[in-house]
């Protein structure tokens, strides 16, 4: 995967590359639309997996790219000659994050409001007072 990974760096075919470790494919999705300009990514998934598995597994060495339409092809070409298999899962898009597995919307929302959530969350939760018993 990392010399696939080097190979379409070099070629220029890529546009973004992201691990899909913590927090699997997802997470990696959501946090490649924050600070990305109301760029989001819409997603249509299909498998026999629960829809946790899928969306959050970290099984594997996995990558998610973003690569121009007209690219597709040659990215394919060139990950079957590294022996990884590669699949497109859907297309960069404006405003709206949006995963669907199974035909089923698992995610749907705002990349503004994941961008607010993922950047806050932590000061929000922080700033609670805690009641101490005593």
């Amino acid at each position: 995967l990392i010399d696939l990974l080097v190979a379409l760096a070099g070629e220029r075919l890529v546009y973004s590359a992201h691990d899909l470790s913590d927090g699997g494919l997802a997470i990696a999705l959501a946090e490649c639309c924050c600070g990305a300009e109301g760029l989001a990514a819409q997603v249509e998934l299909r498998g026999a997996w629960p829809a946790e598995a899928a969306l959050f597994g970290e099984r594997g060495a996995r990558a998610v790219v973003t690569v121009d339409a007209a690219r597709l092809a040659r990215l394919s070409a060139v990950a079957a000659q590294y022996g990884v298999k590669a699949q497109a899962l859907g297309r960069v898009a404006r405003e709206e994050f949006r995963i669907a597995y199974n035909d089923r919307d698992i995610v749907r929302a705002p990349v503004a409001r994941l961008e607010d959530l993922w950047t806050n969350s932590l000061e929000r939760a922080l700033a609670v007072p805690l009641h101490v018993a005593g």
